[in-house]
């Protein structure tokens, strides 16, 4: 069959970039909704006079110096509800290496197809599990989803590492992983927009399985796990992507995973103590931000969904920006791969960490804290540590990933829990300390990754494997002796 519109490494990228969607409008929709489904707490007139506690909005109640009643039933304090925002890690964690391993050996495809689904299927039985479990069956249901999501990051990497050259990696892998924040974008906003309008908070739930439901069937019929099984990619893309990223067999010609050379790789380790140190940033911005302008700022779930989803629009802009800058000071030779990796990331880690302590020194200023907030969220959108695994190994990226997100995901469990731990009474003071907590993690996770960083292909990548990835530009720079490989890439570009 002929090419369908686009060249296919584009469409498996637009098609990542909406998996990736929907998977995080289903697991981030609970840190809105839980707003409504779990009782308000009651605060005093004496609280609120003396700082600690923002007055109501004025869209919320009249009375500026009590508390609003939510609509919820269910009396949760705040550590069972951090218990159950991170339930949903305890089982993310336990299948990231195991699915690296497993998508090295089947691909990309059926894995991500499996995680969507039966994420898919899992949150449309959330509100089945409220009702009749309670806390302890949504927590049993989150586990079960955290373990269904656990190999689609590792899933998702194995197809870019399949499909992506050197030269278009940054922009397409930025691309792809901004579906993340599109979906937090949904999550919040549209999520607030709908737990306020519609009668039942479990309308939303409903909504989401359907549209992860839709979305399998479109990944299932036009994907494939590389460009050599895929029926609708063009002979010249076939020839072009086989001189820039190579062909592997990976059930006959992939040695066995190099565990010990991974775990010894002091690059790897910088990649994955950045990660951790952005995911707990990450996890109090989409977990909890949604938690604290309800409890703290007192906005109603409509206004909760709007600033929460604010700071992830502009991550989204410039995750897609600083993807293209990144390319473009690789392609141009402006910088190094190490040295475009730990400038960006070293540059987005700190700005995050500085605007997250301004917002907390905002008090019970609305707009000022979302801005900050938003500023923040835009410097995270500068990180380029989660590209750098395809950079050290790409034939070994599902599992170095695995490894990464494994280690990131911690940070899921331990961020919603030392929220609920740290915040008893959602003060403003309470929180002041938790941004502080993440402020000293950024700040070491960055210094951290600038000292250690590295762009090259590692050694142990390929050793004995007959034909590699690294057989293109893999190696960090654009192969400029290879004029026939030039010219295949410029004849193919003026196509499109």
């Amino acid at each position: 069959m002929t090419n369908i519109c686009l060249p296919q490494r584009i469409n498996l990228a637009i098609m990542a970039f909406f998996g990736f969607t929907c998977e995080y409008m289903m697991r981030n929709l609970l840190s809105i909704a839980i707003t409504q489904i779990v009782q308000k707490q009651y605060y005093s007139s004496s609280q609120i006079l003396g700082g600690d506690v923002c007055p109501a909005d004025n869209d919320i109640s009249d009375d500026s110096n009590s508390d609003f009643e939510g609509r919820g039933s269910y009396d949760w304090s705040e550590a069972v509800q951090g218990v159950i925002l991170s339930s949903f890690y305890w089982g993310y964690i336990i299948t990231h290496i195991p699915g690296g391993m497993l998508v090295e050996k089947l691909g990309g495809k059926i894995t991500f197809l499996a995680g969507i689904a039966a994420t898919s299927i899992l949150t449309f039985l959330t509100p089945a599990s409220i009702t009749y479990g309670g806390s302890t069956l949504l927590i049993i249901n989150r586990v079960i989803m955290g373990l269904s999501q656990g190999f689609i990051y590792a899933a998702v990497f194995g197809l870019l590492a399949a499909w992506i050259p050197l030269r278009e990696r940054t922009t397409l892998g930025v691309f792809v992983l901004s579906g993340m924040q599109l979906g937090s974008i949904l999550s919040t906003y549209l999520s607030g927009v709908l737990l306020k309008h519609i009668d039942s908070w479990a309308w939303a739930f409903y909504i989401y399985s359907i549209i992860g439901l839709i979305w399998c069937v479109a990944f299932m019929f036009f994907c494939s796990k590389d460009p050599e099984s895929n029926k609708f990619i063009s002979e010249d893309e076939k020839n072009y992507l086989r001189k820039e990223i190579g062909i592997l067999e990976r059930d006959t010609n992939l040695p066995p995973t190099p565990f010990k050379a991974i775990i010894t790789s002091l690059p790897v380790w910088a990649v994955i103590i950045s990660q951790t140190g952005m995911d707990f940033s990450f996890y109090v911005m989409t977990t909890d931000l949604p938690k604290y302008f309800s409890d703290v700022m007192k906005l109603d779930v409509e206004k909760n969904g709007l600033y929460s989803s604010i700071p992830q629009v502009l991550n989204f802009f410039t995750a897609m920006g600083f993807g293209l800058i990144s390319d473009y000071c690789i392609n141009k030779k402006i910088l190094s791969v190490r040295n475009t990796r730990r400038f960006f990331t070293t540059t987005g880690t700190f700005g995050l960490a500085f605007c997250f302590i301004m917002a907390s020194y905002s008090g019970c200023d609305r707009l000022q804290a979302m801005i900050f907030f938003s500023l923040a969220s835009g410097f995270a959108g500068l990180d380029n540590s989660r590209i750098n695994s395809m950079d050290l190994s790409p034939n070994y990226t599902p599992t170095i990933t695995a490894i990464v997100n494994t280690c990131g995901s911690i940070m899921g469990i331990l961020a919603p829990m030392a929220v609920g731990l740290l915040t008893p009474n959602s003060t403003i003071l309470e929180w002041r300390v938790v941004f502080w907590v993440a402020f000293g993690i950024l700040i070491s996770t960055g210094i951290f990754y600038f000292i250690c960083a590295d762009g090259k292909v590692q050694s142990w990548n390929d050793s004995t494997t007959r034909h590699s990835y690294t057989n293109g530009v893999e190696n960090g720079h654009v192969n400029k002796s290879d004029e026939s490989n030039q010219e295949l890439k410029d004849n193919f570009i003026k196509n499109f």
